[in-house]
């Protein structure tokens, strides 16, 4: 039995046989597991296991900010050092953030979470 609870705000999932292991005070939901993911916009409504979608897009938000960071570092080094060649970094930077502007403009109109996943398997 896959189940899933709420406590102190947070939800767990957990496979048991026969339901031990949940604490009794909590609200449990039994369903399918969800994408691990969007583990952060995991919600329980109206009795069920769900992803908050506004929640699903700041995750995907976060992780567009850290490849964006990944692709910077190279070009950050060569400005920050001052080594010849550095004005051309600062361009490449500047396509970098276009690109990424782009990126987060998509996600901030995704309507459902199939659309945010097209994004995310880009």
């Amino acid at each position: 039995m896959k189940v899933a609870y709420k406590k102190n705000g947070k939800i767990y999932c957990l496979n048991t046989l026969d339901g031990s292991g949940i604490p009794e005070e909590v609200e449990k939901v039994i369903g399918e597991f969800l994408d691990p993911f969007y583990r952060q916009a995991w919600d329980i409504k109206d009795g069920k296991l769900m992803i908050d979608l506004q929640k699903a897009k700041n995750t995907v938000h976060e992780k567009r900010r850290a490849l964006r960071e990944l692709e910077f570092e190279p070009h950050d080094q060569k400005i920050a050092k001052q080594i010849p060649g550095w004005e051309s970094a600062e361009k490449e930077r500047v396509k970098i953030r276009e690109k990424y502007q782009a990126i987060q403009i998509e996600i901030d109109s995704c309507q459902n979470l199939e659309s945010l996943n097209n994004i995310v398997l880009k």
